[in-house]
């Protein structure tokens, strides 16, 4: 049996169990991936708060990225060469988080980061 979830709904279930894990600007970003490789796949996603945060992670750029996986002490891949997304794409799926994705923080001023974006694990 399969529950439909919204955009909403699925951000809230994220902010309620998970609020440090993704930005809003990212939970929109998963969420339109995830909604897309439903369609495209014909295969349901569960909506598994604590799994997705296990298998994607938002970062700010690719520096952080780097930080992340050189602490993480088990790299197969020299994360130095890679010098942008589309290179990055070759190990793993990067989902951008594009101006579309854009939020109004709370004194009105719109806030982006062109350069954030969310990778699956790998």
């Amino acid at each position: 049996m399969l529950t439909q979830v919204s955009e909403t709904n699925f951000i809230d279930a994220f902010k309620a169990l998970r609020p440090e894990n993704f930005s809003y600007q990212g939970l929109k970003a998963l969420f339109a991936y995830l909604e897309d490789y439903e369609t495209d796949t014909g295969t349901p996603v569960e909506m598994d708060v604590i799994a997705i945060c296990c298998e994607y992670s938002e970062y700010q750029n690719l520096d952080a990225l780097r930080t992340e996986y050189e602490i993480a002490d088990n790299m197969f891949y020299d994360l130095r060469d890679i010098k942008n997304l589309e290179q990055l794409r070759d190990y793993t799926i990067v989902i951008p988080i594009s101006e579309e994705f854009t939020s109004i923080d709370i004194n009105g001023i719109m806030s982006s980061n062109k350069e954030a974006f969310i990778i699956q694990a790998f």
